[in-house]
């Protein structure tokens, strides 16, 4: 279920994706919901009919947001909400800035030291890199290609990349669903 209040109390459902805010917050995906616990123990929801896979703070306490209808979302941390990248119900597999880049059932999110985010485009077999001003590129999989090749660029291959993480040295880790694999993508 999917109740609020002390997490003695609180129901949690079906959990796609967690992130830490800079004040210890924990904030989840759940179904359309993102639930916030706060280090004293309560849960409330932060925001509902969201449809989000999958989510991750900057350094500057933003908040991302990617989406199943193809889109990513920033919430500030004074409230204000706006599509970052993509177009709602839009799906494709378009590099662009903000709303000309398309994106297709994107599923995790993370964010480098740079601010740079990246993005497992599990429809789309991609993971994409969205700079912090907002332009979207492809840096690994061909869009539409399935596959389980290792290489560089457009010559590797995944089949419906899921989580993604970064670790300090820039390095990527990729659940590739599909392949039942984890990938590394270097610097």
């Amino acid at each position: 279920g999917f109740v609020d209040g002390h997490i003695s109390l609180a129901k949690y459902g079906y959990t796609f994706s967690v992130a830490f805010d800079s004040s210890g917050n924990l904030f989840s995906t759940a179904a359309y919901l993102i639930r916030k616990l706060t280090p004293a123990g309560f849960v409330t929801t932060f925001a509902s009919n969201v449809g989000a896979s999958g989510i991750a703070f900057d350094s500057l306490n933003n908040l991302y947001v990617v989406r199943f209808n193809h889109d990513i979302l920033k919430y500030s941390p004074n409230g204000t909400v706006t599509t970052f990248a993509g177009t709602v119900n839009a799906a494709g597999s378009i590099d662009g800035i903000g709303s000309a880049a398309r994106f297709n059932t994107p599923h995790g999110i993370a964010i480098d030291s740079s601010g740079n985010l990246y993005v497992a485009d599990s429809g789309n077999h991609l993971i994409r890199k969205i700079t912090p001003s907002g332009s979207v590129s492809t840096i690994a999989g061909n869009a539409g290609v399935i596959g389980s090749t290792d290489g560089i660029g457009s010559v590797a291959r995944f089949n419906s990349p899921r989580g993604i993480a970064v670790d300090l040295a820039g390095n990527l880790f990729v659940t590739d669903m599909s392949n039942h694999v984890i990938r590394k993508i270097t610097p």
